[in-house]
């Protein structure tokens, strides 16, 4: 029976990956160019995120599966992430194959849930990259910590331990603190937390991230199991060392923290972990870091399949990034370890249920490369602006280190590999260098095709005030409000009128130059009736649809 596995990986460049595997650094990848091929396709416009998953999950283009940008208009109305299924208006390769009889295992893939397949397995079909965005955890990860003005990170200041039980043996006089982990204000827990209710009751994800009311208290304890001060940390659930989740050293992880919550009057188990990155002898600087806490239910499709894979390969952590890394509260280290366990997890569960559960195609997606890529090509990149001779090879170290970790990934599905079974690695995207960042709100008020009510008003589109503050007598084109609907203009006309206004901004946008290099930073823009050569149509579309040149950026 043919087995399929397919790979994704979000943001994975060929000649990056090509250049790897010259140098010796990922034989199971050089194992795939010898003994098959490698190829490279022009992705679908916008080449975003969840535009190209959709692509490659359905081989349509961006107007026939309808995934224009970060969020898409639903026929009521209301803007719905495209990360939720009801985004994507064309037929999946997992819907195609029920019909054809197979199944399917499909991983941390956008827009795949909620699920109607009834031969098929789903785990966390969300997958939106932000921190905090995803509609299964309990919460986002998190650090404490002594030092000052860390991002992402609560501060917390020790004293004497005082009404404690159980003491440890300590050569110091043991240090006490609290830390509170505060249950997100909206999750897909409040729609009881499963994959399989009524679609309808899932259309629109809510999610908050400011965290609620509820939540639970934490002890910490520091103590000194030598002589040179204090190095050790006691996370308890009492102030009570015989109720201690975890006795860790600098760099230990805890085992796995099995809890409980109450979350919309319901108590939810979840499972977490923590790892101790700073303390030092006299306990005035500590790190503590707290991974996402997760449900052990209501990310699986079918709901019981979570319970199961939990029990065969551990608790399941959805998002991995180097936010917390960059916020200064873990190291590198701690990335790439969190990392590591996501992308194992995610291949030897999809093992076990093409090997063992009658799965016949394995598909997913991983999006820890993308975020390593946007922090660390542009410093590898002489084309760069932020390029550096000197640390190239500390941020080269960082992104073949990221690949390494895909390489062991592509290993154990070749442990698979027979006549009967076909492995793909794809990606959905890459990654140019950006020098300039260009404002459509800006250009379109200088050139007066937009008006301000007001004009101490922001240009920002993300203002949400954008729209009102617009004067609507005298603005001819404008762009929409929010964050990644799509790269468009839109008309404010009618009639015979809209296409001369199209034309009149188009003439503009092109012979727009770039004062420092004499450039145009736009490379095409289109009537909205001519976008179909781009693969792009619809009618919730912007009238104008505009493409930059290399090095330009539209932005805010």
């Amino acid at each position: 029976m043919t087995k399929i596995y397919v790979l994704g990986i979000d943001q994975m460049i060929l000649p990056l990956t090509e250049k790897l595997v010259e140098e010796g650094s990922l034989p199971s990848i050089a194992r795939l160019f010898t003994e098959g091929s490698a190829n490279q396709a022009i992705c679908s416009y916008p080449a975003w995120t969840p535009t190209n998953w959709a692509t490659l999950s359905t081989g349509a283009d961006t107007g026939t599966h309808g995934v224009f940008g970060w969020f898409v208009d639903m026929p009521a109305g209301d803007p719905i992430t495209s990360f939720d299924s009801h985004a994507v208006t064309a037929e999946t390769i997992w819907e195609a194959a029920e019909r054809a009889g197979k199944g399917s295992a499909i991983f941390h893939y956008p827009a795949s849930m909620p699920s109607n397949l009834s031969q098929s397995y789903v785990v966390d079909g969300f997958a939106a990259p932000q921190h905090g965005s995803t509609p299964y955890e309990v919460a986002p990860s998190r650090g404490y910590t002594t030092l000052p003005d860390l991002a992402n990170a609560d501060l917390i200041e020790f004293g004497p331990a005082r009404s404690w039980s159980n003491l440890p043996r300590s050569n110091r006089v043991p240090l006490e603190a609290s830390i509170w982990i505060a249950v997100k204000g909206e999750t897909e827990l409040t729609r009881l937390g499963a994959c399989d209710v009524e679609p309808e009751e899932q259309m629109v994800a809510d999610l908050a991230e400011t965290p609620g009311d509820e939540g639970w208290t934490l002890y910490l304890l520091a103590y000194a199991s030598g002589e040179e001060g204090y190095d050790r940390l006691l996370i308890c659930s009492e102030r009570d060392a015989s109720t201690s989740i975890a006795d860790l050293g600098v760099g230990e992880w805890s085992d796995w923290v099995k809890s409980s919550v109450l979350v919309a009057n319901m108590h939810w188990p979840c499972t977490m972990r923590f790892k101790l990155i700073e303390l030092d002898g006299t306990c005035s600087r500590l790190c503590l870091y707290r991974s996402q806490v997760m449900s052990v239910q209501g990310f699986t499709h079918p709901n019981e399949l979570g319970q199961e894979l939990i029990q065969r390969f551990g608790p399941y952590q959805e998002h991995v990034s180097e936010y917390s890394y960059l916020c200064g509260i873990t190291d590198y280290e701690t990335c790439l370890e969190e990392a590591e366990y996501q992308l194992q997890w995610i291949v030897r569960a999809g093992r076990y249920l093409l090997r063992e559960r009658g799965a016949d195609i394995f598909y997913s997606h991983w999006h820890f490369l993308d975020d390593i890529n946007h922090h660390h090509l542009g410093l590898i990149d002489p084309d760069a602006p932020q390029y550096s001779a000197d640390r190239a090879a500390y941020h080269w170290d960082k992104v073949r280190r990221t690949y390494q970790i895909i390489d062991r990934a592509v290993g154990l599905l070749l442990e698979d590999l027979d006549e009967d079974t076909y492995v793909f690695v794809l990606s959905d995207h890459g990654c140019v260098p950006v020098w300039y960042e260009i404002h459509l709100e800006r250009f379109l008020w200088e050139r007066g095709f937009l008006s301000l009510k007001d004009p101490s008003c922001p240009l920002n589109a993300f203002d949400p005030r954008w729209l009102d503050s617009l004067d609507w007598d005298k603005t001819v084109a404008y762009v929409r409000e929010g964050a990644f609907f799509g790269p468009e203009i839109y008309v404010n006309a009618e009639g015979s009128e809209i296409e001369r206004v199209q034309e009149q901004v188009i003439r503009a946008l092109l012979s727009w130059r770039d004062e420092e290099t004499g450039r145009s930073p736009i490379a095409l823009a289109l009537k909205k009736q001519d976008a179909y050569m781009l693969g792009y149509w619809g009618e919730d579309l912007g009238d104008i649809l505009v493409v930059t040149n290399g090095h330009y950026l539209m932005g805010r």
